[in-house]
């Protein structure tokens, strides 16, 4: 009975768990919510073309292409950049705020300047036109853990296994990201895609700065891992962190609905997104069964049952001349608690199947010793018995 009650709850905590099992994240949630239409801001370039001032009378204006990777179309006028105080410099007229502005309102503004007042600079026939040659864009680390992998030829090569043990050797990028594309799925896409069953349930993301080198308990620690976390949604103060807060944005819930508000998927300029590997989990065999110690899978539950068959099943045993005998048929489960201490648990496998052994999932640490019950003792002993005597009487 004392082996009993440990056998049922753990099966009552393994349906429990099935029920809550997670699932992922509609990705479209790590896009955060654009603005629109686009406004312009320091480093953003436009392309401006005022015919007899910023080009020649009746010239074509200069068309500027797109650089490689991006969305915007052809641009047409000479390059000019927003600069730090969200103003552009442009012949014969003082500097003309255009932070906060878009494109169009923009070249309006230019018609009017240059074409009103008393003395006019440019007649009204003259074309004005402004178009928006490059996005200022915003630079991210992203620090991934879950991906054994090499970038080769622009290419990701996969190095490792769903199971793999890792070295938590994090591959590091900088990205920079244009305006109004700056969240977490454009980072994740360029860093190598969405994360797999390789990564744990959540993303961190340091706003603005690295956390301290030396942490004090409840910090960050780049190096080490994370300790104290928030929960799923939120926050951590910077105060806590010695300098940027740090957004802990899920990749899994148990109804596949986000429960962290949208605006954390926006990144901002000197953001670090770290993605962890999940610790490689193992179960130890012994006894009967062939000794070892056996990979947990990353990407689902594995029985009991399967264990025993994934470390080479039950042997089966003969007798001197060929007679089978009772093949061991007692596992027992040696798991550590949370406290230090430990449970065992028995599994009858007589026959090689048990319901209850198929339903109840191993855990990481687990020993599974696989050996003779009482009966079959009782039953390999007589049929030895009788192999080496009682045949022996037979034939003499």
């Amino acid at each position: 009975m004392r082996f009993l009650l440990p056998a049922v709850l753990l099966i009552v905590a393994s349906l429990a768990s099935q029920a809550l099992a997670q699932s992922s994240i509609d990705p479209s949630r790590y896009r955060a919510q654009r603005k629109a239409p686009y406004t312009l801001d320091e480093n953003d370039v436009l392309g401006v073309f005022v015919e007899g001032v910023l080009g020649d009378l009746y010239s074509s204006p200069p068309v500027q292409q797109p650089p490689p990777g991006s969305k915007l179309p052809p641009a047409i006028g000479f390059p000019t950049m927003v600069l730090h105080d969200g103003t552009i410099r442009l012949p014969l007229i003082d500097p003309v705020p255009v932070r906060g502005l878009t494109v169009p309102q923009v070249e309006q503004l230019l018609k009017k300047l240059y074409r009103g007042g008393d003395e006019p600079i440019s007649r009204e026939g003259n074309r004005i036109i402004v178009t928006l040659m490059r996005q200022r864009t915003v630079s991210v680390t992203v620090i991934r853990e879950d991906q054994s992998s090499a970038r080769s030829n622009g290419q990701f090569q996969s190095r490792g296994a769903v199971a793999n043990r890792s070295d938590r050797s994090g591959r590091i990028e900088t990205l920079r990201l244009p305006a109004g594309d700056n969240d977490l799925l454009n980072a994740l896409v360029q860093s190598g895609g969405l994360p797999g069953v390789n990564a744990r349930d959540n993303i961190q993301i340091y706003r603005q700065g690295y956390p301290p080198a030396s942490p004090a308990p409840g910090r960050v620690n780049l190096r080490g891992g994370v300790s104290s976390f928030p929960r799923a949604g939120q926050s951590r103060s910077a105060s806590s962190l010695g300098g940027g807060r740090v957004d802990n944005v899920p990749l899994r819930s148990r109804s596949g609905q986000a429960s962290f508000p949208r605006s954390q998927s926006r990144l901002n300029d000197g953001d670090i997104v770290q993605i962890r590997a999940k610790p490689t989990e193992v179960y130890y065999t012994g006894g009967q069964l062939r000794p070892g110690e056996f990979l947990i899978p990353r990407d689902r539950q594995l029985s009991i049952l399967e264990a025993v068959s994934l470390a080479g099943g039950i042997p089966q045993n003969r007798g001197g001349i060929g007679v089978p005998q009772a093949p061991p048929g007692a596992l027992t489960v040696h798991r550590r608690t949370a406290g230090g201490g430990q449970v065992s648990m028995r599994f009858d496998l007589g026959g090689g199947f048990s319901s209850a052994a198929s339903r109840t999932p191993v855990r990481s640490g687990d020993l599974l010793i696989l050996d003779f019950s009482r009966q079959e003792r009782v039953r390999n002993i007589g049929t030895g018995v009788f192999n080496t005597f009682g045949l022996r009487q037979i034939f003499q």
